[in-house]
């Protein structure tokens, strides 16, 4: 199988850890997003596994989901979702173009972001180029009162197995965003980061890469929502929440730019979730985020039974904290192909 990362809540539900990722079906990769992706619960004993593949949480068409627990159980997840719309996963047995998906690998020319089609984004020039070179079409900023009003939530009141229903949550004002996380702390409080394209107007145009991070709060899970943070986490993507021992909030994000500049790592915390956040270097130090923040950490991946990759120009992205009792036990990444 092939994935593109997912959601893990952060601690054991009835003895077993359990994440929620976006799985390619037919056996292609991470092109195939857009038409084979749906969301599959995993669960395991260990934030080291060994992690099983228990069900499908949503079928085609779902991606991208992040999950949190409420204090009464229930399991509140973000996914991007086609409601009713029965997408026919392409690239599977049968062969388009002349070609397979074969061992999660999806051939040229096939709908990565911004592509059309016939696997082609055009640039900011007019000019165009295939999508299958890793580069990602740029998308347009987003004025301040476009977006939603609303936050597309699935719950399930009988545990990571479903079943799922859907429930909409009120955002008190618009917001223009792509993925949203949540983040739901002991006394019921909820939060959302929703990676967004809507720039605090402080921020200076030449330096908004990517997106930028906006908090949104409530007292419970179900909304109303009201922004607190307009300029929170690292500018970058796929970015998520944790709350440490002193209550603090952090985000971590694959930050930008994206094109494995071995700067991957994005980590930001606020006292209560509300502006102002602040980047960590990676060195004990912290500052305003900007675009030349000194990353949290780089490709380096040290293994626990010993030994290390050295730095890859292989991306880390959607970054999640997992926790075996209050305290961190392990950082889940995705790494990039």
């Amino acid at each position: 199988m092939s994935t593109w990362g997912g959601g893990f809540l952060p601690k054991k539900i009835d003895g077993e850890h359990h994440a929620f990722v976006s799985e390619f079906v037919g056996g292609c990769g991470v092109a195939s997003w857009r038409t084979n992706s749906q969301v599959v619960h995993f669960s395991a004993p260990s934030p080291k596994g060994p992690w099983q593949r228990k069900d499908v949480a949503l079928p085609i068409w779902a991606s991208c989901p992040s999950a949190a627990a409420a204090p009464n159980g229930t399991i509140v997840m973000w996914s991007m979702l086609r409601p009713g719309v029965k997408t026919v996963p392409r690239l599977g047995p049968d062969p388009v173009n002349g070609q397979r998906c074969v061992g999660g690998a999806t051939p040229c020319g096939f709908a990565k972001h911004g592509c059309n089609s016939t696997g082609e984004c055009k640039r900011a020039d007019g000019s165009t180029t295939r999508c299958c070179n890793g580069t990602a079409c740029p998308s347009p900023p987003m004025p301040p009162g476009s977006g939603s009003s609303s936050l597309s939530l699935v719950v399930s009141t009988a545990g990571p197995a479903g079943p799922w229903t859907s429930f909409t949550a009120e955002l008190t004002e618009p917001v223009p965003y792509a993925i949203a996380a949540p983040l739901i702390l002991p006394n019921g409080t909820a939060f959302f980061v929703l990676q967004s394209l809507q720039y605090p107007r402080s921020w200076p145009i030449n330096e908004r890469i990517a997106a930028i991070g906006i908090i949104v709060r409530a007292e419970t899970w179900e909304g109303p929502y009201t922004i607190v943070a307009r300029g929170a986490c690292s500018p970058g993507e796929d970015h998520s929440l944790y709350v440490d021992t002193k209550g603090h909030i952090h985000c971590l994000s694959h930050r930008a730019p994206v094109n494995a500049t071995l700067r991957d790592g994005g980590h930001s915390f606020s006292i209560t979730g509300a502006d102002p956040w602040f980047c960590v270097d990676g060195k004990g130090g912290h500052g305003r985020c900007t675009q030349h923040s000194p990353p949290a950490y780089n490709t380096t991946i040290v293994y626990a039974k010993g030994g290390q990759q050295a730095p890859s120009h292989t991306p880390l992205a959607r970054s999640h904290a997992h926790y075996e009792t209050d305290l961190i036990s392990a950082m889940r990444f995705i790494k990039s192909h």
